[in-house]
């Protein structure tokens, strides 16, 4: 007998949009910014790169990975 369906579970968002972080771990950090953690933390330790310290986690937060990424238009003519 298949198994049926389970009712959502408001606590768990079930939209990617609703699953937004706000702050990402250093490994996912890294993996978005294209970068070894090495240089992570060398970004952090000359302040080039923002960090948050949560239970002991190092966390960039999300302002910090679109800073870093974006393209100003009049650098890239």
């Amino acid at each position: 007998m298949p198994a049926l369906p389970s009712a959502p579970n408001p606590a768990r968002p079930t939209s990617p949009a609703a699953c937004e972080r706000f702050a990402y771990p250093i490994n996912d950090a890294c993996y978005a910014l294209g970068i070894k953690r090495s240089l992570a933390y060398e970004l952090i330790k000359r302040g080039e790169l923002k960090a948050i310290k949560i239970a002991g986690r190092t966390l960039i937060p999300r302002s910090e990975i679109e800073r870093l990424t974006r393209v100003d238009r009049d650098e890239a003519a």
